[in-house]
């Protein structure tokens, strides 16, 4: 389920280009860097 920042985030940009498909690539584009940045956070705290 999408949370109320993910459902803004897609609102606010099909307003910007109104065109479904780039909102889903940014979403996508944005989900994979949040994913990487957290996977990399997580890998950081069990090096110490």
């Amino acid at each position: 389920m999408a949370t109320m920042q993910q459902k803004a985030f897609c609102v606010l940009e099909y307003a910007r280009c109104l065109s479904v498909v780039t909102v889903q690539r940014a979403f996508r584009r944005r989900s994979s860097e949040h994913s990487t940045m957290v996977s990399t956070i997580q890998e950081d705290r069990f090096l110490y």
